[in-house]
Formats: C-alpha cells, sequence, structure tokens
C-alpha cells in the first residue's frame, strides 16, 4: 500500500458515498413534494390571481362535449359529490380555460330559479348556497351561487357537469334534460377555498426539506462534520492512522458486501445505506 492515501482509503469512499445518498434521497424527496404538492398549489395560485376572463353566451352554448373541449388541470375544478368523479377522477379536473385564466364572466339573459334542494340532492349542508339556471338565449347552463350575493353578472369556473346531477336539477325544476348544457358554473370559487392554507403548507413543506438539505450540504463540505470521522477521531492514532489500519485488515476481507457489519481484527465497521461507523472491535465486542 505504497500509494495509499486518506482521499483514497475505504473510510474516506464511506463518508463520500454516505454523503452522496443522502442528498440522492434529498433530491428524491423534493420531486415528491413538488410533483404531489407544490405544483398543484403553483398552479392554482397562478390561475387565481390572473382574475377572469369575459366570454361571451355563445362561446358558452358551444359547449356540447365538455371532456374534450374542456381543459383538464392539475387541481380539482369541480367540488360537487357524485358517483361519476369517484369512477373517473379525471372528469373533476376539467374546466373551462380561456386566455390562460380558468376564472371566467358572463352576463346571461336571465337568471332562473331551479327548484333544486343542494342540501339533499348534493349533499351539501350549506344554506349559502343556491342552484340556479343561466339564461344564454336558448340554453340553460346550471350556476352554483351564493345566496348571500346573487349577483347577474357571473364570474366563476365552468367545469363538468355529472350526468345525476343534470337530471336531478331539471327534474325538481320541470325542464328538459335537453335544454340544459352539460357544463356547471360555480360563482362560489369553491376550488380556490383552501389555496391560502394549501400555499402555506407547500410553503413549510419547502422550508423543511431546505433546512435539512442545507444540513445534507454542509456536513457533504467537510469530511471532519461526518459522525464517522468524529468517532473514529477520538480512537487511537489519528484519522488517518486509522484509516490506513482499516484499509491493510479488510484487505484479508475481500469479499465483505456493500452494506452490513464487517468484523475485522481490530475494527467493527457498520455500513448502512444512508449511515458508516466504525468502532474499536472491543468496544463493538463490549470489552
Amino acid at each position: 500500500m505504497d500509494d495509499w492515501t486518506f482521499e483514497k482509503s475505504f473510510f474516506r469512499n464511506e463518508i463520500r458515498r454516505v454523503n452522496l445518498t443522502r442528498m440522492a434521497l434529498a433530491l428524491l424527496v423534493l420531486a415528491a413534494i413538488v410533483l404531489l404538492d407544490t405544483r398543484s398549489t403553483a398552479v392554482q395560485l397562478v390561475y387565481r390571481l390572473r382574475g377572469a376572463a369575459p366570454v361571451s353566451r355563445d362561446e358558452l352554448t358551444a359547449l356540447s362535449d365538455p371532456e374534450s373541449q374542456l381543459t383538464p388541470m392539475p387541481f380539482p375544478a369541480n367540488q360537487e359529490a357524485s358517483p361519476v368523479f369517484e369512477s373517473d377522477t379525471s372528469l373533476r379536473r376539467l374546466m373551462l380555460v380561456r386566455d390562460g385564466r380558468c376564472i371566467v364572466t358572463v352576463v346571461p339573459q336571465a337568471v332562473l330559479p331551479t327548484e333544486y334542494d343542494a342540501v339533499e340532492q348534493s349533499g351539501r349542508v350549506s344554506s349559502s348556497v343556491e342552484y340556479v339556471y343561466a339564461d344564454l338565449g336558448g340554453r340553460l347552463m346550471i350556476v352554483k351561487r351564493s345566496k348571500a350575493r346573487p349577483l347577474d353578472e357571473l364570474t366563476g369556473t365552468v367545469g363538468y357537469l355529472p350526468r345525476d346531477i343534470l337530471s336531478a336539477v331539471a327534474a325538481a325544476s320541470g325542464r328538459d334534460e335537453a335544454e340544459i348544457l352539460p357544463v356547471l358554473m360555480d360563482t362560489t370559487l369553491e376550488t380556490f377555498a383552501s389555496l391560502t392554507t394549501d400555499t402555506a403548507f407547500s410553503a413549510a413543506a419547502l422550508l423543511l426539506w431546505g433546512l435539512w438539505a442545507f444540513f445534507i450540504v454542509r456536513r457533504a463540505m467537510r469530511v471532519d462534520r461526518s459522525p464517522a470521522y468524529k468517532r473514529l477521531f477520538s480512537c487511537h492514532g489519528t484519522v488517518e492512522e486509522n484509516a490506513r489500519a482499516i484499509d491493510l485488515e479488510l484487505a484479508q476481507h475481500p469479499d465483505f458486501g456493500l452494506f452490513g457489519d464487517i468484523v475485522t481484527e481490530n475494527w467493527h465497521i457498520r455500513r448502512r445505506p444512508f449511515s458508516f461507523l466504525v468502532e474499536p472491535r472491543s468496544s463493538y465486542l463490549g470489552g
């Protein structure tokens, strides 16, 4: 081992391996946070801040095939309770998008009652919500709006309307189902109701990840910050001397695996995917 150096030693390589696997784990966790939480929240926040886009009544009456004419979004667009959404969750994400905005504004010819009992039919218990028809000139669109703000200029999201809800509203109002568009406008903006909480949660998750990643990188920048280095430093001799002694004894054990415990004449080596530790054999044996 005349060409032996500490940088090429088993001990140094193991510390390097642990640091790299911890960094890889941190990147995987970041990818999971972004894909499962942050991306959806960020997109939802952007669409909320973009405001409303005006649409004409003719644009809405042209929505005869919502599955192909509406745009799939990375967040739920429809909060209605329906078995249709339980069997195909992608339908819940369909929404009308105009000029890069999913909140739209339309002025109907008239707003008509539906006689639809929202509490019994949709399972919702909010008395501040009502379902009405927006007369778009020959076709009717079901609108969910707040009783507290029954405005005739409608601003909200337009999403997929399940067939069971369409049939229930039509039956309650005595209307022919053919008169009703297969889309529902939600002016309560219930889609964005939890946006503040979601944003705070996403920010907290990224902050905690950032702190965790900081300490991982900080440890990787200096070998003496590794717990294995600190533990070996407390043994007899210098770290470099002990690392060389470990390599000499490991040369007699060429068949050790990637992970597990290695016991040599003087050392107990513990190797795990995200940790590495070396201690004198006497400590390991309790002697």
